[in-house]
């Protein structure tokens, strides 16, 4: 019997974005898969994916495609009678009806595409039967589940790749992209002059991101923009459900809005799953399996086990799986599907209930990792933090709400002040203070105790490394008078180390070693030795300052041991820095040099961004004394540029003197003289001293601009720079023409040669992405491919290189 491939209905809009797909669905069939299940979530374009494949496909089979639509049966029993309909066979009045279909395709060369599956899964051995009484017959079923049934092959569908950013591509390549194409197309057949541009680029582009680069979604938000550009259409789109309807009137009715495509999976699950979706919704980012069954329990507990409960939702194409950074699971919904599951959860008054559990879990995180950041550890901690950013903000905005209780918003500030490591170290500082200050607004002075104490002293570090040391003391003596009250010796002993910086960066050298002296015999008594180790080197930094350079050196040398010891990353990083400090000092530079390398790489390998910015700044340094001036500003601009986003008024201070000195070198001591009286002023204003090595440079440099311009000359520009402020000098430097970031020639043979090792011209483009920063995800949108690919890719990257993380390719 010969099925005509007319029988297939012939689609009205071209399939854009979808290559790759037809053609691994056509390979598989070729090569004799019988049975393959196109899975994904609802909208994401299974159906016009199959049908296309089917028409392609077409010459294989000698007798033909039949497409079997099975959204409008109600029951498993129907799929047998829907079969036979569709291939014209009489459904017998008694016996099987799968003997006549099996008599009737046994010597058939045919292809059978089943769509929608999901609903009647309960038929699934049906289709085993055919498979195994018709050996020539094959099969293409599109389901948001998986069949679960012998010989199934499946091939996951994934959204259309969309770049994050606008400007990660050119204009003619962004328009090649699956989900800007799409868009595109869509939007031209509403309005006919519809073209993409400069102007609408970036609007278009995140639209596409926002939706999740769901095909539905896409068509749906494009059909609007008939009446809105896409700019308005962009600020329109949260929430995305509500303008996501008004689908064509010739789609099913579970396709005409995204809220109708996904509710028709919800539908299909059970309460106890339906419930478990709605309370994943708490997370930003998606989570863990721990964290996962943290929700489960929360009252009432769901009477389903947790791991069960995510197979069948990852199964239903409701959540999806990846590797997280540690190698564990994780879960993640598609935001569009997400928004979803929280008007669900909204709907069913759990948000508050489930909110909580999301909150006291990541509290007890937090506290755990606040620990773990500072140990041997640290590189781990860091990754999981990272991965749960999403989440850590979600949960201190949902304590610190004015809407929760009281005794709530000390789970705000827990999570905020366990954290304050992570911030200091990390680019955002800035963010880590205004968490905490909600958290400290928020919360009523009665609650807290301890938990108060511990984020003033979290805040006033942070304070600190911005430079801002009043607010910083004003916090720490708030801090210690709440902390003498409660019993708390280890934040007793943090806020007595934070004060000693606060003195140090005072002057006040025999007043901070006294204050690192009971910190660290606080920390002893504790039990403590890693906290004790930062302390040691601090000690040193009094010495150092005091000039008492022998002594400093021993002590740096000794905090470099232990922190190797006990693998305390950035503790040898930091001590490294500081024993260059000594040998630039000394005048050797060749050392200086070597020890600020190794310091500068070890920063980067635990992602300490100050310390990045200092060795950055050193190295410029060392390269101005050798007379590289190109190489000097390239690294002494990328150092301000870190600096500048840490906020680190005293980093910034030191690059500007920096600047200052690289001006007089380059013939021009009018500009040196102002920027290095700008760097004056910004240390003025923060009470901060130059280190020794620092300050000789720095009384050098003006001491030859005085010279060269005369002394009138010389105070006429001296009050110029006095007069800029921290954002126009800063400007200045930045915008002015020269060289971009160099790397410094003697660090690069710490890490491999990107041209002398065995990258492909790919993975060469995918280690740049990497070395910018961008995700899988992000990497993915920018090269138009899939994120298994680009993942793929990291993994080559990683092997080859012998290396271990993203951050040694970075580097």
């Amino acid at each position: 019997m010969k099925i005509e491939a007319a029988r297939l209905p012939v689609p009205l809009t071209r399939l854009v974005g979808r290559t790759q797909e037809i053609a691994e669905v056509c390979r598989l069939l070729r090569v004799g898969v019988r049975l393959l299940t196109l899975t994904g979530p609802g909208g994401v374009g299974k159906s016009r994916l199959a049908l296309e494949a089917g028409l392609q496909a077409g010459e294989i089979f000698d007798d033909g495609v039949a497409f079997i639509p099975l959204a409008p049966i109600l029951e498993p029993s129907q799929v047998g009678p829907s079969i036979a309909r569709a291939l014209g066979v009489v459904d017998p009045q008694s016996g099987s009806l799968v003997d006549v279909l099996v008599r009737h395709l046994h010597s058939n060369r045919l292809l059978l595409i089943f769509d929608n599956f999901e609903h009647v899964v309960a038929a699934s051995p049906l289709l085993v039967d055919l498979l195994s009484g018709c050996p020539h017959l094959s099969m293409v079923v599109t389901s948001r589940s998986l069949l679960r049934v012998s010989g199934e092959h499946a091939l996951p569908v994934s959204p259309l790749d969309s770049p994050a950013n606008a400007r990660l591509l050119p204009l003619e390549n962004l328009a090649q992209c699956g989900a800007i194409q799409l868009f595109i197309e869509r939007a031209n057949a509403v309005h006919g002059d519809f073209a993409l541009s400069d102007d609408n680029a970036e609007a278009v582009v995140e639209i596409c991101h926002r939706l999740d680069g769901l095909p539905l979604a896409i068509e749906l938000a494009a059909a609007r923009v008939r009446l809105l550009p896409p700019g308005v259409l962009l600020n329109r789109l949260e929430p995305r459900l509500p303008i996501l309807s008004r689908g064509s009137r010739d789609l099913p009715e579970r396709l005409r809005t995204m809220r109708d495509a996904i509710a028709w999976s919800y539908d299909l699950l059970s309460p106890a799953e339906q419930a478990l979706f709605r309370r994943l919704a708490a997370f930003a980012g998606g989570c863990g399996l721990e964290a996962a069954e943290a929700v489960r329990t929360a009252s009432p507990v769901l009477p389903i086990d947790t791991l069960d409960g995510l197979a069948e939702l990852v199964d239903q194409s409701l959540v999806y799986q990846v590797t997280g950074p540690i190698g564990e699971p994780r879960f993640l919904m598609l935001e569009t599907i997400r928004e979803y599951a929280l008007e669900r959860l909204r709907a069913h008054d759990e948000e508050s209930s489930v909110r909580r559990a999301h909150a006291v879990y990541f509290a007890k995180l937090s506290e755990e990792a606040g620990t773990g950041l500072r140990g041997p550890e640290q590189q781990r901690w860091r990754d999981r933090l990272d991965a749960e950013l999403d989440n850590l903000r979600a949960a201190v905005a949902w304590a610190a709400d004015d809407a929760v209780v009281p005794e709530d918003t000390q789970l705000a500030l827990r999570i905020s002040a366990a954290l304050w490591y992570f911030w200091l170290q990390g680019h955002s500082p800035g963010e880590g203070r205004r968490w905490l200050l909600q958290a400290l607004t928020a919360a009523p002075e009665h609650v807290g105790g301890a938990a108060r104490g511990r984020a003033l002293n979290a805040l006033a570090l942070l304070a600190w490394r911005q430079g801002d040391y009043a607010t910083a003391r004003a916090h720490l003596d708030d801090s210690l008078t709440i902390l003498g009250q409660a019993d708390s010796p280890s934040a007793l002993a943090e806020a007595l180390h934070a004060l000693g910086h606060v003195v140090f960066e005072g002057g006040d050298y025999a007043g901070a070693e006294a204050l690192f002296e009971e910190s660290r015999s606080r920390y002893q008594d504790l039990g403590d030795a890693w906290n004790t180790i930062p302390l040691i080197g601090d000690l040193g930094m009094v010495a150092y300052h005091r000039g008492s350079y022998v002594e400093a050196k021993r002590i740096f040398e000794e905090t470099h041991r232990l922190s190797k010891q006990y693998g305390l990353t950035d503790r040898m990083a930091d001590a490294l820095n500081r024993w260059g400090d000594l040998a630039r000092l000394s005048n050797d530079l060749d050392q200086a040099q070597t020890l600020y390398e190794q310091s500068w790489v070890l920063w980067k390998e635990a992602r300490g961004m100050p310390g990045v910015a200092s060795a950055l700044h050193k190295l410029s340094q060392l390269r101005r004394h050798r007379g590289e001036m190109d190489d000097a500003m390239a690294l002494l601009r990328e150092s301000v540029h870190l600096q500048q986003e840490l906020g680190n008024k005293q980093g910034i201070a030191e690059c500007l003197a920096g600047f200052g000195g690289l001006a007089y070198d380059r013939g021009d001591p009018k500009r040196a003289a102002r920027l290095l009286a700008a760097a004056a002023r910004v240390l003025e204003d923060t009470g901060a001293p130059l280190a020794p090595a620092d300050r000789v440079e720095f009384e050098r440099d003006v001491a030859a601009a005085r010279s060269a311009l005369g002394e009138s000359a010389y105070q006429a520009a001296w009050e110029e720079g006095q007069a800029l402020t921290v954002e126009e000098v800063v400007a200045e430097v930045l915008n002015e023409r020269g060289p971009g970031r160099v790397i410094p020639a003697e660090s690069r043979p710490l890490v491999p040669n990107l041209e002398r090792v065995p990258l492909s011209a790919r993975e060469r483009e995918v280690a740049v992405l990497i070395a910018r920063g961008l995700s899988n995800r992000e990497i993915a949108g920018a090269l138009t491919i899939t994120e298994k690919t680009a993942a793929n890719h990291v993994d080559h990257i990683l092997t080859k290189l012998d290396m271990r993380s993203r951050t040694q390719i970075a580097v």
